[in-house]
């Protein structure tokens, strides 16, 4: 008679347990092998997955790959204040659908916005750039934040080259977030302890 090992996880959806089962298969059927029973036999090996699966979750929720949140906790989308008064319908619908969270509907009216202006509102670049974010667009994202980085005044150019650097994260441009940061960081102000912290987490 003849036998082959066959392994399988099994997912609980409502705790997220992880159990391995151990399938006997014979010719003349299937046995199946009780998962604790299993575990309980392997349990080094069981325990090493999960240091490595903690691993990989906490690198996950550092650098992040959410489509929501793509840094936890360093990144936050940029929030808008309040909506100006007297301004265009079209206008009044990005900031609208932005403050939503419907980035996908916003960023086409955003681009008419700030592409196609070259003195757009520096405030619907920065809503460009994060919408690109939200929509994982990094790369896009990057080429907004690089003019806002550049700005004269020191305060927009400090969001500017933090929100430049997570995109470069994003983008996989380590080397280049690296950089960034270390600019960033020349002078204290907001973002400092999340700059440095960041920067040492950089795969340069």
């Amino acid at each position: 008679m003849q036998y082959f090992w066959v392994f399988s996880t099994l997912i609980d959806t409502k705790t997220d347990e992880v159990f391995i089962v151990k399938f006997n298969h014979k010719s003349a059927g299937q046995k199946i092998i009780h998962a604790w029973k299993w575990i309980i036999n392997h349990k080094y090996v069981v325990g090493f997955s999960g240091v490595v699966v903690l691993f990989g979750v906490l690198l996950s929720f550092t650098l992040g790959s959410s489509s929501s949140n793509p840094f936890l906790p360093y990144y936050t989308p940029y929030q808008v204040s309040e909506i100006p008064e007297n301004i265009a319908p079209w206008e009044f619908m990005a900031y609208d659908r932005y403050s939503d969270e419907k980035y996908d509907l916003a960023v086409t009216l955003l681009e008419n916005l700030v592409l196609h202006n070259p003195k757009a509102a520096e405030e619907h670049q920065f809503m460009l750039g994060t919408a690109y974010l939200e929509l994982g667009r990094p790369g896009d994202a990057v080429n907004v934040f690089t003019k806002l980085s550049r700005s004269r005044s020191g305060l927009i150019r400090r969001h500017g080259l933090w929100y430049l650097a997570i995109a470069q994260v994003k983008a996989g441009d380590h080397k280049g977030a690296h950089i960034t940061l270390n600019r960033l960081l020349q002078s204290p102000g907001e973002y400092h302890a999340n700059a440095m912290e960041l920067r040492d987490l950089l795969d340069v």
